[in-house]
This record gives structure tokens, C-alpha cells and sequence, in this order.
């Protein structure tokens, strides 16, 4: 049987504009709409489509197709005026309250009476006992070691015990029943920024099933299952209640916000003389919580780390900064006066306070490089390269200085990084120890790490969700149901295992969000549900890919689809 484990769909064609489709005013706060829609995204007619990019991985050989039908995942009848858009539109529980779906919570009586989660066969570990990794090539493939010596892949989930933040204030006719504020049993759930409020539908229904002192339950009954489904890592973001009741080890996170300081888009800037001071303070901060919990994997600096295409136009566009006086003072070693960079790049400079590189001259250059004066653009976009990686190579030579200070014999395991140049990747692969990256993409592909590098590569944030359980924001890796994103991820853990620098990969994240949020999270994409309910397609293949770790990675005669079928029975 031919099984189709992930088939992303392009629509080609004439998109009408988000102008054209306005929502109502009471949704205009919804990071996607309940009809999955997002506020600023067009839509697609019938008749504006005129062709469509599928793209199949199967095991059965080539794939004939006769006819293809598209059809909407649920029956939106009224378009935006239908029954999803009325209000309230979210239930107590932070579910869509409009429609129904298998498996949703009807009644605080029937959250109650669910079964618990059994005891585990964990093996008991202290908080301060102490795990060291290193990594190591073996055989040709990457993994980490721990203190025994013994190969570790590294399969992870972010974010367990931890759910996400609804704002309430404005919004409040969103919302059917929610709990009442004056019920210190519900402190836990609410949150006040800036004067607004903000509810924590996770927690709130974790009250209603263990009362005001659930963290303690919430801590044993994640590590129980966690542990039971194979997963063996803690990923970045997991509540400090489940890391002190898990037995294995996690990745501990420096905030890059907890430095505070002016930067270069995103990026703090590593020639500023108080980045370093900064940075320590930030790692001392983790490294207290590291001597009390000895099972650390590594420690990564940031998260979900986007590095802008116009970092060295945007230094110069800082006239008193630290990163333009590193740049000049590069550029005043290069070139031997200001007519000499003038000729390079053609440029109409009269002193070396006037330099500036923007995005102008930039695509100009680019423009030349495939004209006919391909020397001027090269010196330009050369210089540029080699100012870009000056600043990658001292921000991530500083980042490792601060880890092994503050945290000594921990791995750096970079900074989780979403998006880069090459430029970037060569700066991150000379200073990490793992070069973490996201690849929220249907495969796990890490060609942006040129091949060259050989170095441990950690997927610290992956995802596939689903349409069919009510929350119908599916991340960047939509499936049709429970079972094709189990699938899909069967497919891209056997892929990962068999790359021989990938040491590991972690779900993003532990629970879903609620369809009520604003941050663009509303998203069904994790191993629970908002009521802290396992999705059981996802966890079976959690078990059986965890139970299999080592016999997966060795095995390269069969192909990863071959692989990941082996995992379903017909």
C-alpha cells in the first residue's frame, strides 16, 4: 500500500487581497480566524486558480494521479458569517466553542473524571546529580556522549508544563464562562502586562482537574509521560517543575531580551563595551538554575534567532555606535585612504565619517555582478560579507566565552537559529560545539549549513499540525488529520536519524494554544491539547521512534519512507 507521509500543496494563481474579505471587527484581534483564515492573509477562488505544486514521498514507487480534488476541511457555509463567527466564540476551556470535534472537553466533570496517568518505571535520579556531554564522530555519524561513553540522540519536546498567555482586556466578548477572578483558585491562570489581562487556559484547566496546587501533579505527571513516550530531552522552554522530575537531561537557555541593550536589528551588538558584562549576568542567571539541576545538555543563547539581510546597512545607519566604529576601523585596515575605498566602489566619499553601505547601494552592486563590471559590485558585496562575518564571528566567539565561564563543561550549543546566511553558518560552526537550528519545513533539511561544515547539528524546533481538533491554526505544516501528521512525523524523525550530523530533534511544543490568541501561536501543533489531553496518533509514534533510536541511525539500507512505514500497520 502506498502511503503518502507529507504532501505539501501550492496554489498557483491570482490571490485576492485580505482588503477584499474583511472580518469582523470583533475578530480583527485573532491571530488566525476560526475558519483557519489569517487577518491579512488573501484567499484563493476557484476560478483564480490555475495550477497546483504537490509534492509526495512514498515508498511504492512512482505515484499516478488521475484526478485531484481540493476540498475545504470543514463546511464554511456564510463564509466569514458563519457559525464559527459567532460570539462567544471560545468555550471555559479555551476551546472553539461553535463546533465539535473527536476527543473535545464538554464538562468540568468529564476533565475530572479522566483516567490519571499510571506510574512510570523512571529510573529515580537527585536534582544535583550531574551528567556531562560532549560529542563525538563515530562511524561517520555525529552524536552526543554522555559521561559513560554511551552514544545519546537526542529527541526532545520545548515547552513541556507550559502553556501560553490569552489576552482577555478588549476582548472579553470572546470568551463563554470564564472563570471568576475573585476565585483565588484561578490566581495561577491570570496575568497582568501593562495593565491588561491575560489567561492561561492550560493552567486554568489544570486547576479545574487538581485544584490551586497543581504545578507538583502538573511537574510528575509531564516527566510520567514524556518518559513513557521515548521522548528523552527537555527542549528549550520547559517549566522548571517537570525538569526537576525528569530523569533525563534538557537545554537550559540564556534569554538574549535579559541582556538589555541596543543592537543591530535582533541582534545585540558584540562590540558594544557593555555586551560582555551583559551577557554574564544573563548566563549567571541560568547557571544557578544549572547547579541545582545537574542533567544539562547544553546551553543555547536566544531563541528562534532571525538574522536580518541588512545588518551591515543597518550598522552604518547608526552614526554612534560601536558596530560602525568596528566596521570603519576593518574597512581603514583594508583600504589605504578613502579614495582607495572610493575606486573600489565607486563611490563619492570625502571623509571616512561619511561611509555608509545601504540597501541601495547593495542592490546595485548585486545588479552589476551580473552585468558586465563584475570587479566594482564583487569589492562592494565582498566588503559587505566580510564585515557580516567580523560581527557574526565576534558575537558567537563572545556567546561561547560567556557559556564557559558561567557554565563550565556545558556544551554551546549556539542560538537556535530560524533563519542566516552562509556567512552566519561558518561563524556559528567555528565557535559552537552543536549548531542549533529551526526547521519547521515538511523535511528536515539543513542545506543551509554548507555542506563543508561537518558539525553536530541539533533541530531544536519542528512541527506538524492538524486541522481536525478544533484549533485550526496548523503551523507552516498543515495535515488533514491526526493520523497524517503522525505520519508525517514518522517520516522526518527517520530522515533526521539518518543524517549524519543531525544528533537530534525537538517537537515544538509540548500543548496546543488557544484559538483565541493574538500572537500568531492559536495553533494545534502539540502533543496535548489545551485541556492537557495526549494526542495519541502523535505519542505512538514518539514511543516507537524513541524505542528505536540507535536501530534507526545505524540502518542506511533502506529509505527513510521505507523506514517510517514499517512504523503503521494497514
Amino acid at each position: 500500500m502506498i502511503r503518502i507521509f507529507h504532501s505539501p500543496i501550492s496554489l498557483i494563481g491570482n490571490e485576492i487581497g485580505p482588503g477584499e474579505s474583511q472580518a469582523p471587527s470583533h475578530l480583527t484581534t485573532l491571530a488566525i480566524f476560526p475558519n483557519g483564515r489569517r487577518p491579512r492573509q488573501g484567499m484563493y477562488l476557484a476560478n483564480h486558480v490555475n495550477g497546483i505544486s504537490l509534492q509526495i514521498e512514498s515508498n511504492g514507487g512512482p505515484v499516478s494521479i488521475d484526478h485531484l480534488r481540493v476540498e475545504p476541511l470543514l463546511e464554511l457555509k456564510g463564509a466569514l458569517s458563519g457559525s464559527l463567527m459567532e460570539l462567544p466564540m471560545i468555550d471555559q476551556f479555551g476551546q472553539l466553542k461553535n463546533i465539535g470535534w473527536p476527543g473535545k472537553l464538554g464538562s468540568v466533570e468529564t476533565l475530572r473524571e479522566r483516567p490519571r496517568w499510571p506510574s512510570s518505571n523512571a529510573k529515580e535520579e537527585t536534582l544535583s546529580t550531574k551528567r556531562q556531554f560532549q560529542t563525538e564522530c563515530r562511524d561517520g555519524f555525529w552524536w552526543f556522549v554522555d559521561e559513560q561513553g554511551e552514544p545519546f540522540w537526542s529527541l526532545g519536546v520545548t515547552n513541556a508544563g507550559r502553556g501560553s498567555l490569552v489576552q482577555v482586556s478588549d476582548r472579553e466578548e470572546l470568551f463563554a464562562d470564564l472563570p471568576d477572578q475573585s476565585d483565588h483558585r484561578f490566581d495561577s491562570a491570570f496575568v497582568q502586562i501593562d495593565e491588561k489581562e491575560f489567561i492561561d487556559f492550560y493552567y486554568s484547566n489544570l486547576i479545574r482537574r487538581f485544584g490551586p496546587k497543581f504545578r507538583r501533579k502538573l511537574g510528575i505527571r509531564t516527566a510520567t509521560r514524556l518518559h513513557d513516550w521515548h521522548v528523552n530531552t527537555l527542549g528549550d522552554g520547559s517549566a522548571e517543575v517537570v525538569r526537576d522530575r525528569f530523569p533525563g537531561p534538557y537545554v537550559a537557555t540564556v534569554n538574549s531580551n535579559a541582556i538589555h541593550m541596543d543592537g543591530v536589528g535582533p541582534i545585540p551588538d558584540p562590540f558594544d563595551p557593555s555586551f560582555d558584562q551583559r551577557l554574564d549576568a544573563a548566563c549567571q542567571l541560568v547557571a544557578r538554575r544549572v547547579l541545582l539541576n545537574g542533567r544539562c545538555l547544553g546551553v543555547c543563547v536566544d531563541n528562534h534567532q532571525v538574522w536580518p539581510d541588512r545588518i551591515v546597512s543597518n550598522a552604518f545607519a547608526k552614526k554612534r555606535s560601536a558596530v560602525r566604529d568596528a566596521f570603519l576601523k576593518h574597512l581603514k585596515e583594508q583600504y589605504t585612504d578613502i579614495a582607495a575605498l572610493n575606486t573600489a566602489w565607486q563611490s563619492e566619499f570625502h571623509d571616512w565619517e561619511e561611509v555608509s553601505v545601504t540597501p541601495t547601494m547593495i542592490q546595485d552592486a548585486s545588479r552589476q555582478e551580473t552585468g558586465s563590471d563584475m570587479s566594482t559590485a564583487h569589492s562592494l558585496l565582498q566588503d559587505c560579507d566580510s564585515l557580516l562575518a567580523l560581527f557574526a564571528n565576534r558575537y558567537f566567539f563572545r556567546c561561547r566565552l560567556a557559556v564557559n565561564k558561567n557554565l563550565p563543561g556545558k556544551l554551546f550549543l549556539g542560538c537556535q537559529i530560524a533563519r542566516f546566511p552562509p556567512v552566519v553558518a561558518r561563524a556559528c560552526a567555528a565557535h559552537a560545539d552543536v549548531f542549533s537550528v529551526k526547521v519547521y519545513s515538511a523535511e528536515p533539511s539543513i542545506d543551509s549549513i554548507p555542506e563543508d561544515l561537518d558539525i553536530p547539528v541539533l533541530i531544536s524546533g519542528f512541527q506538524f499540525g492538524s486541522c481536525d481538533r478544533g484549533a485550526l491554526g496548523c503551523g507552516n505544516n498543515p495535515m488533514s488529520t491526526q493520523t497524517q501528521r503522525a505520519r508525517a512525523t514518522a517520516y522526518y524523525l527517520v530522515k533526521a536519524l539518518q543524517d549524519r550530523r543531525i544528533v537530534g530533534a525537538h517537537w515544538d511544543a509540548y500543548s496546543d494554544s488557544s484559538a483565541a490568541a493574538m500572537t500568531g501561536d492559536t495553533m494545534h501543533v502539540g502533543m496535548v491539547d489545551i485541556t492537557d489531553h495526549p494526542h495519541s496518533e502523535l505519542t505512538n509514534i514518539f514511543s516507537q521512534i524513541g524505542n528505536s533510536l540507535v536501530t534507526i541511525r545505524t540502518n542506511q539500507s533502506e529509505l527513510p519512507i521505507a523506514v517510517a512505514q514499517h512504523l503503521f500497520t494497514d
